[in-house]
């Protein structure tokens, strides 16, 4: 067997083959407008769903470790091997331009408001150009620079793209079996139990947890799918949604993820199962396929980085000039705020994302979503 990082497979250059699914991008969006929900002003159709629609962040990262095990088991399986250069280049291309753009545009915002000295907007700027913010914020809590509270998210996916084809690469040396990917997925958890369990004990303060890789359950679970998915096609998907639903609605049933109690313990591992199996679920539904994956739903999925990056802004500047006119009403700003929103991150992709997105192309062997 050739080396699962062998540079030698590029060499062929970008294969016509592609893996896509365009529901998972309408589920995607479906997890940035939770996120939206969650921060954005009351709408009281949606009472029940905004204390909870931070669940959406679980969704994302289930979402992205089941796409990104999948690409390169694909590529490992197409071409005998994977480069990881050209993962890491292909991971920088889609998420710095647009987050470290964003990140240094509100830094100094906050700066010239006055809103932060020199000295700590600088700190806060260095935490995002290394990805650390969600450490950070574990330590000194939510970023003070604003329109910058949600960005930690970011670091911490940073982080797992750096880890996870290395762990990939090890699973594909060992002879990619299912077995080993449970015990490994088995263990991952348990361990990450046993360390919430402490911190919980000894009273670590929200969002020391919430923030950082302690919540990688999502990240192991989606990768953990996507490797038993390419050896057993056959899924019952209607069971496998009802049951991702279900797990997904027990969280009203425990205490906010904000206070120190067991569901900090066992709540990530509850969330991500049930993420999971709407992910897996939908991935191989036709019916999925065609509601999630119709063109407008596609679309917003394809521009919902723009979204959950820009959404607290748009918020923000839709209230105040609502108010501006004398406008109050929280359905009128939510639906100014949406529509803010969507506009901006398509802007956005047209303008800033895409041209790096066409770049992609140079170190793509196997295909996920046109640009």
């Amino acid at each position: 067997m050739s080396s699962p990082i062998a540079q030698a497979s590029l060499a062929a250059g970008p294969t016509d083959t592609r893996f896509y699914s365009p529901q998972l991008d309408g589920l995607r969006f479906l997890a940035a407008l939770l996120v939206f929900i969650h921060h954005g002003p009351p709408l009281p159709i949606l009472d029940a769903v905004k204390p909870y629609g931070w669940a959406g962040v679980d969704m994302f990262l289930s979402i992205s470790a089941f796409l990104i095990t999948r690409l390169i088991l694909l590529e490992h399986e197409r071409t005998g091997g994977f480069s990881l250069r050209s993962f890491y280049i292909r991971r920088a291309l889609r998420i710095w331009p647009l987050y470290l753009t964003y990140a240094t545009a509100v830094c100094i915002l906050t700066l010239v408001a006055g809103v932060l000295d020199a000295r700590l907007a600088g700190a806060w700027w260095l935490s995002h150009i290394s990805f650390t913010n969600n450490v950070m914020t574990a330590i000194k809590g939510y970023s003070p620079v604003v329109f910058s509270s949600h960005l930690w998210t970011i670091s911490l996916e940073e982080q797992a793209y750096l880890i996870m084809p290395l762990l990939l690469a090890a699973f594909i040396q060992g002879g990619k079996r299912p077995l080993n990917a449970m015990l490994f997925c088995l263990g991952g958890i348990i361990v990450l139990i046993l360390a919430r369990s402490g911190l919980v004990l000894i009273g670590a303060p929200h969002p020391f947890i919430w923030v950082l890789p302690l919540r990688s359950d999502a990240f192991l679970l989606g990768a953990l799918a996507a490797i038993l998915t390419q050896q057993h096609r056959r899924i019952a998907t209607p069971g496998l949604f009802a049951a991702g639903v279900l797990l997904v609605a027990t969280l009203p049933l425990f205490p906010p993820i904000d206070q120190a109690d067991s569901y900090q313990v066992f709540g990530y591992t509850v969330l991500a199962l049930g993420c999971t199996s709407i992910v897996l679920a939908s991935e191989r539904s036709d019916v999925a396929r065609r509601t999630l994956g119709c063109a407008p739903l596609r679309y917003l999925g394809k521009i919902s980085y723009g979204i959950y990056v820009y959404h607290l802004a748009a918020i923000v500047a839709s209230m105040r000039a609502l108010q501006h006119f004398g406008i109050t009403s929280g359905p009128a700003i939510f639906v100014a705020a949406l529509c803010l929103t969507v506009a901006t991150a398509a802007l956005s992709y047209r303008i800033l994302e895409r041209p790096f997105l066409l770049l992609k192309g140079r170190y793509t062997l196997v295909r996920s979503r046109p640009a």
